[in-house]
């Protein structure tokens, strides 16, 4: 017997200009993003919260241990925010289809509080979600994105 594999539990990391290349120039110092330390590793900075672990943190696939997690986006896996190479990951994988999960902003969008700005929030999730759009074009019947969903004021 021959069964179909989707992953329904895996993330997509977010490009490190996801929002400082696509929020308009008033927004831009307001939004998430990526800040390397002294020692090379990436941290996503939200409003005045700055990321506990790496930006590999959710890269971990085929790394074996989450001890030592990526720094960085060269330390990671192509597939975790590229389309293609994750297509083809997928491929060698034997895996149909993936549901992808955010990660900057949290399953909610919950993250984007943090930014205490309502228009600002909403322009955060609306830039992911395009985003997500676009990536997932790559083969929209198998790169299946949870979009984003303001949940302030629910």
């Amino acid at each position: 017997m021959s069964y179909t594999i989707i992953d329904a539990d895996t993330h997509v990391t977010e490009t490190p200009d996801l929002w400082t290349s696509r929020a308009p120039a008033q927004m831009r110092d307001r939004v998430p993003r990526v800040e390397t330390e002294a020692d090379g590793t990436m941290r996503w900075v939200v409003g005045a919260s700055r990321g506990l672990a790496s930006v590999g943190l959710t890269a971990t696939a085929g790394v074996g241990s989450f001890a030592k997690p990526p720094r960085n986006y060269e330390e990671m896996h192509p597939g975790a925010f590229d389309a293609k190479a994750r297509l083809k990951y997928m491929d060698q994988m034997g895996i149909w289809a993936m549901v992808m999960y955010p990660n900057v902003g949290g399953f909610g969008a919950q993250d984007f509080l943090k930014l205490d700005d309502l228009q600002l929030m909403l322009t955060c999730v609306q830039i992911y979600n395009d985003w997500q759009t676009e990536w997932a074009s790559a083969n929209s019947r198998r790169l299946l994105p949870i979009t984003s969903i303001p949940i302030w004021d629910v």
